[in-house]
């Protein structure tokens, strides 16, 4: 059976099987999953039982009369079950109603449901994983879940039984192996109470059924697991759900982007430490449950940008590569000051100080640099055209700014916000979620962001100068000087490194983020505007900083042609052709790059979009890139690198840089303006 297929399809094949009850009343095997399973659990007093696929709610009826004061709730996944449902529930006059099960997720609250019953359903749902993941959801803590599912290796028997007609046959499904079901449980945040296995004679006379039951009260478990038909399993839900699927599927597969949001919406309960340069998420001492947000506010695992362009924009993208774009042009600050304090043409920080000086908003988040350490960046509200520029410049070096949601609650409001892409969509994402912390938030700006590196790089720069510890530094900007910039460092005993931007970036394959090679989204596509460096030889030889301008949403195109009327943004026109020219090889870095990197992942990012195709040599460049980056993670590697002088490096870096754009370009840019993507659906 295919692994892929719709919940239309299944519903679609039940429907085509009205007389799925007289077939099952003929088969001992059937009704038997609920008699094997019943002994094993109990449900309370009241309860409220939710039963996903109810079918024509035989299950539902024979659990009703064992505890007559539970209320259920039955969700078919065919309309003919839901009508047959209707009716046995009705004659039986028992206390339930029927919502259909079509798609996750179900639309019910967390922790709704005492017990959750899902018998013989996880095989025929595409997305098991979410599936059960989603079944834990709602069901409240300490709670149970009884989960049944035919053995894969019986599949053999369902397929023939199907090809010669002696049943209704499973239609659209694919049965797991018992291995993956027990990981899924577990990543779903429940605990296995009971495991057993039922069944070894499915049909046939009585005599031989009830042969086959003795041996099943006889034989070992260990050996029905390998004969026995049926899989039972008894689930309790453990205690504090949202931590467990935040370290689960976000911490431990090493999809953390650390972009701040889980500890900046974690009520206290969460921080960053770091290890081995690299910022962990870990649980403090304080006691309680980690709040739904925190898991589902973090753009890491799961980013829907279809979903996330239609809440912010109201419309998909006509091009993915860049997002919803209103007007795309090139500029910079009308201020010299401004421009030259900045990066990018000081775009950013001059949109900044208008919206504060206009009144439009009260303060703007942001990173400053050296407020308490010379060499950490955090995140600030800045409230004045002095503080805005103390935050200028770029800043290379991974930093949460998402840990100031702890804070912006209770702020005065409306703010202005920059961030980079996962954090934006991290905030759109609370947005969704309706959370408090982002509810003042009225303008998003963000930069593009191609790679970033760890801390560790600084580190490793200072240790190639014979300094052992960042606290040695004084003053660190990334971006010195007059466009581009440059890397300066000065140290406490009187000396100043200094490093050419395109020299000091022989770090990044040594110390590049995990995020930088995670995330597929270049030119920051959630904003109201964005900005990035005109990287076109005209604008290059002009010097001063010129940057390429999107404007995303209504409000953004009206700031910007606000700012042009008062002078406050020297700008001109361009074509979004023109604007994706001038970042072509880092478009494909992301667009095909990051979608090759993760599809080797062993868990991967959902982000609701991916390329329709991606040519082989445009992998095979990948590989090459991705064996640079492993063997940049080496020790010894990076030993040897800090010990090559500075002088020899960082110009054998650019030189080397240069040539690989040169001859990867070819295979790079063929077909990216005409890249088609396709939506994905769950």
């Amino acid at each position: 059976m295919k692994r892929n297929w719709t919940m239309e399809q299944v519903a679609a094949h039940w429907d085509s099987v009205p007389e799925y009850n007289d077939i099952n009343a003929q088969i001992d095997s059937y009704y038997r999953r609920f008699v094997d399973s019943a002994p094993l659990f109990s449900i309370p007093q009241n309860a409220k039982v939710l039963d996903v696929d109810c079918r024509t709610a035989v299950g539902t009826t024979f659990f009703a009369r064992k505890y007559p004061t539970a209320r259920f709730t039955c969700m078919p996944m065919a309309p003919s079950f839901a009508t047959a449902a209707g009716k046995k529930i009705s004659g039986e006059r028992i206390s339930a109603n029927i919502v259909p099960f079509a798609s996750i997720p179900l639309p019910f609250d967390d922790e709704v449901f005492d017990v959750v019953l899902t018998y013989e359903t996880i095989e025929h749902v595409p997305w098991p994983e979410a599936y059960l993941a989603e079944l834990s959801r709602v069901l409240k803590t300490g709670g149970t879940l009884v989960l049944t599912t035919p053995s894969l290796l019986w599949e053999p028997v369902h397929l023939l039984s199907a090809a010669l007609k002696l049943d209704h046959g499973e239609g659209p499904h694919w049965m797991l192996a018992r291995g993956r079901l027990l990981r899924a449980i577990r990543e779903a945040g429940l605990d296995i109470k009971t495991e057993r296995s039922f069944v070894l004679i499915p049909v046939g006379p009585k005599w031989l059924i009830a042969i086959g039951k003795s041996f099943e009260r006889v034989l070992p478990e260990f050996l029905l697991r390998i004969l026995c038909l049926r899989r039972t399993f008894i689930c309790t839900k453990r205690a504090d759900y949202w931590w467990h699927r935040l370290n689960e599927e976000i911490i431990r597969t090493g999809l953390d982007t650390h972009c701040g949001t889980s500890v900046g919406v974690s009520n206290g309960l969460l921080e960053l430490q770091e290890k081995d340069g690299v910022p962990v998420t870990v649980r403090t001492s304080k006691p309680g449950c980690l709040p739904r947000e925190a898991f589902l506010g973090c753009a890491a695992r799961e980013c829907n940008y279809p979903k996330l362009n239609k809440f912010v924009f109201g419309e998909l993208p006509e091009n993915w590569l860049c997002g919803v774009v209103k007007k795309s042009s090139v500029g910079h600050a009308s201020d010299e000051t401004v421009r030259r304090t900045g990066a990018s043409g000081g775009v950013i920080s001059s949109l900044l100080i208008h919206l504060i000086e206009s009144g439009a908003v009260n303060g703007a988040v942001c990173l400053q640099l050296g407020k308490n350490k010379p060499y950490r960046a955090e995140p600030v509200i800045a409230r004045s055209r002095e503080e805005v520029l103390a935050c200028a410049q770029s800043i290379y070096s991974l930093t949460p700014v998402n840990t100031i949601l702890s804070k912006l609650e209770r702020e005065e409001g409306p703010l202005a916000y920059v961030g980079l892409p996962d954090q934006v969509a991290a905030i759109r994402k609370l947005q969704m979620l309706k959370h408090p912390s982002v509810r003042n938030i009225r303008y998003i700006i963000g930069p593009y962001m191609g790679t970033q590196m760890y801390f560790e790089a600084i580190r490793s720069f200072l240790r190639s100068h014979d300094v052992r510890s960042e606290e040695e530094i004084t003053y660190l900007k990334y971006r010195a000087g007059e466009w581009p910039g440059h890397l300066r460092i000065a140290l406490k005993d009187g000396r100043v490194l200094t490093a050419e931007k395109f020299h000091y970036n022989y770090l990044i394959p040594f110390f590049i983020t995990q995020s930088s090679l995670q995330l597929v989204d270049f030119t920051n596509e959630l904003t109201d505007i964005s900005v990035g460096d005109a990287w076109s030889p005209m604008y290059e030889k002009k010097r001063g900083g010129y940057a390429v301008i999107l404007a995303r949403s209504q409000q953004g195109q009206d700031l910007i042609e606000a700012a042009i009327r008062q002078n406050i943004l020297s700008c001109e026109p361009v074509s979004l052709e023109e604007a994706l020219d001038m970042h072509g090889h880092m478009l494909d870095f992301k667009k095909r790059g990051s979608f090759i990197r993760n599809s080797w992942r062993k868990v991967q990012p959902e982000y609701g979009y991916a390329p329709a195709h991606i040519a082989f040599m445009r992998v095979a460049v990948e590989w090459c890139l991705c064996a640079v980056f492993s063997m940049g993670k080496q020790r010894s590697v990076r030993w040897l690198l800090e010990r090559i002088p500075l002088r020899i490096v960082g110009p054998a870096f650019n030189i080397l840089r240069k040539s690989w754009k040169a001859v990867s370009k070819p295979t790079k840019r063929k077909g990216l303006r005409s890249m088609e993507f396709r939506v994905c659906s769950r």
